[in-house]
């Protein structure tokens, strides 16, 4: 974005991550290589598939479908990974594997069924490894969504930054989707998130709060987080193989080089309608912030937002906010409301304020609230006590809401 500058709100870089599995057990296959390579005739990392790019992760059972050039019609790129969906899973048919949505496998143990990526950029992964054992859930059982929502200067860049870090602690509410680990239920509406924030705890720098600092400058930004995560990774990377700006694991972190800022911390949903429906959400919300552009938004602190961020991890859309002043900066006039009442309220906002929101999308997010987010319907189609067999049928479902783009 760098060389082609775009303005705030002007196109979008989405990257949606996927588990490859076996079409009847479940189990992880770490294939991600063969499917590449079967795709472009040669071991490739990126395969570009029109407006959609297959890409490897850190982990072989992964691969990661993101948008080939920033797009500003997230319903059409929508269509565009519906397609790329069908295409993997016509090639994954030779290996009897197909592709599973959702943020985390309900069954798999990790520190049996982990392979790093042992190919392009193998040394980067490797250290991480080293460093933090990435034969963790935290690791190599998370698949999100990313948002890459670009900036142009530095006005930009602070009115942007505020408006996303208002918009954060409520996404995990709406996005959950990860209920269980190992076959057992957690009792977290947002596991993922709840390995997220610790993952990486052996280096506290890297995650900061997971919230980011109140930061509104480049310089602020490269003193205050990135100088001081080189600081402390330098005793685990001699090599210096490791850099900042991209170690950086806030659940949202600035890329000056690129003009962006990404967003983390949003589950993979079940299918893909639901994830870009999302996606277009966040944006138009972050907007409508960004637009007013409220001098009150950079004086929020994290202390502030991390309760209602822990509080909507933990108990999804039936979080409460109990913050007055947090409430009124989202204009509604209450002192405490449960966060599925305050995302119907953004909702509405948005769709008076942006004419182009797709209705189909607003469909889905309705239907999203009313329903439950997926950790809930997960939940509700597993009863209270599950056997194997029960968890994998379901999950099963889960891979063909994705195959034929339809909500659990």
């Amino acid at each position: 974005m760098k060389n082609n500058p775009i303005k705030a709100f002007e196109a979008f870089g989405i990257e949606l991550e996927y588990m490859i599995v076996h079409k009847e057990t479940l189990q992880v296959l770490p294939i991600a290589d063969q499917l590449l390579t079967d795709a472009a005739g040669t071991l490739v990392s990126d395969f570009e598939d029109g407006a959609v790019t297959w890409s490897n992760e850190l982990v072989m059972h992964v691969i990661e479908l993101k948008t080939t050039s920033p797009t500003s019609d997230l319903a059409g790129f929508h269509q565009e990974v519906v397609r790329s969906v069908k295409k993997i899973n016509s090639l994954l048919e030779k290996y009897d594997a197909m592709l599973l949505p959702g943020p985390m496998h309900p069954l798999m143990v990790p520190e049996k069924e982990t392979k790093i990526w042992p190919h392009e950029n193998q040394k980067i992964y490797e250290l991480y490894n080293v460093i933090f054992d990435c034969r963790g859930h935290g690791w190599s059982n998370v698949q999100s969504m990313h948002i890459n929502l670009p900036f142009h200067g530095a006005n930009e860049f602070a009115r942007l930054h505020a408006a996303i870090r208002l918009v954060l602690p409520l996404l995990p509410a709406i996005a959950a989707g990860s209920p269980m680990v190992e076959g057992s239920f957690t009792g977290i509406s947002d596991t993922r998130l709840s390995y997220y924030g610790q993952n990486q705890i052996r280096i506290p720098s890297i995650t900061g709060e997971v919230i980011p600092e109140a930061i509104f400058t480049q310089k602020g930004y490269e003193t205050l987080i990135f100088e001081r995560i080189r600081k402390d990774i330098a005793r685990f990377d001699k090599e210096g193989i490791l850099d900042p700006v991209w170690v950086n694991s806030r659940g949202a972190i600035a890329r000056f080089d690129r003009g962006s800022i990404e967003i983390r911390l949003i589950d993979v949903q079940e299918f893909a309608g639901a994830d870009l429906a999302l996606a277009n959400l966040v944006c138009s919300t972050i907007k409508w912030l960004y637009e007013r552009n409220d001098s009150e938004f950079r004086e929020v602190t994290n202390e502030l937002l991390a309760v209602i961020y822990n509080n909507c991890i933990n108990k999804g859309l039936k979080a409460k906010i109990n913050n007055k002043h947090y409430l009124q900066l989202m204009e509604l006039n209450q002192t405490s409301l449960e966060v599925g009442m305050v995302w119907s309220h953004l909702l509405n906002k948005v769709v008076k304020n942006d004419p182009e929101f797709p209705p189909h999308f607003a469909g889905i997010i309705q239907n999203l609230i009313e329903r439950g987010n997926l950790s809930a319907r997960i939940i509700n189609n597993l009863g209270k006590a599950p056997n194997r067999d029960e968890v994998v049928n379901v999950y099963k479902k889960l891979a063909g809401c994705l195959s034929e783009d339809i909500a659990l």
